[in-house]
């Protein structure tokens, strides 16, 4: 039952990668960007959820690698078909290779990141399946340690840190290092919205909860990620559109561990006891 949902799961994830295609059909405006973005953001919600089993997983690390570089390819070819078929007609080869490589090269770096810190993340907890009777924590009132409160209260430092400089950064062409700036708050939002969605969805506690602060995470994040951009100053459709950016992925990752979830497994501290992956 259990490996049919998984099953399920990777075909579901699998059609989401072509998700970019259906943007063919849309004739570009300004009414329709939200619903262009909401496609372009499926994929880094499969992408994202791939990169907590690749480095929290117990496969093989040769097969663990082989599977994220086939999925970087896989990912990346649809929003390269869904550019191409819009881009201009007389576009070089050389180009369009390019185009392709450069978009292949975004997305393997992010999960290849991502996949990292939740490698390191793996040092202290790991993906096991728990029976039934031993799932407990649930009813327990909300507490935070003093690590988990300095690792709260530096993330959100960093957040704040890389908004102010990406937010100075739009609205002309900016520098090399203005670049870095607005892709590391991308990487910093999406790797918060990741951790928080797995922690929520697979630890211990009430998920109902868990699920209700994490959405309230996203919406913040896409709040900050809208108003980074400047769409503030567009009309409300715009600003909206643009925090589905960072929600339109928490929804695929968090539906995701939900499913994981549902079939037994938890991140939980290193334990002997438990049945790893």
């Amino acid at each position: 039952m259990c490996d049919s949902r998984i099953r399920w799961l990777i075909f579901a994830h699998a059609v989401i990668g072509a998700a970019p295609l259906l943007g063919l059909g849309i004739q570009f405006s300004m009414q329709m960007l939200p619903l262009l973005w909401i496609l372009t953001s499926l994929p880094l919600g499969s992408a994202m959820t791939l990169s907590i089993w690749l480095g929290l997983g117990r496969t093989r690390l040769l097969w663990r690698a082989g599977i994220g570089l086939a999925a970087i390819f896989y990912l990346s070819a649809f929003s390269f078909i869904a550019d191409f078929t819009q881009g201009p007609p007389d576009q070089p080869i050389s180009e369009q290779v390019m185009a392709y490589l450069s978009a292949t090269g975004e997305i393997g770096i992010l999960l290849f990141m991502l996949s990292g810190t939740f490698w390191l993340i793996g040092r202290r907890f790991e993906f096991a399946r728990m029976n039934s009777d031993r799932i407990a924590g649930r009813g327990r009132l909300l507490q935070f340690s003093v690590r988990q409160v300095l690792v709260v209260m530096s993330s959100i430092s960093v957040v704040l840190s890389l908004f102010r400089a990406a937010r100075a950064a739009t609205g002309h062409e900016p520098s090399a290092w203005e670049t870095i700036a607005i892709y590391s708050f991308l990487f910093v939002t999406f790797l918060i919205t990741t951790a928080c969605v797995a922690f929520a969805a697979l630890g211990a506690g009430e998920v109902k909860r868990n699920v209700a602060m994490v959405v309230v995470v996203a919406i913040l994040l896409g709040v900050a990620t809208a108003i980074a951009m400047q769409n503030q100053i567009s009309n409300w459709w715009i600003f909206g559109g643009s925090m589905l950016i960072v929600i339109t992925p928490m929804i695929v990752v968090l539906v995701s561990m939900l499913v994981v979830r549902s079939c037994g497994f938890r991140l939980v501290p290193r334990v002997r006891d438990a049945v790893s992956l």
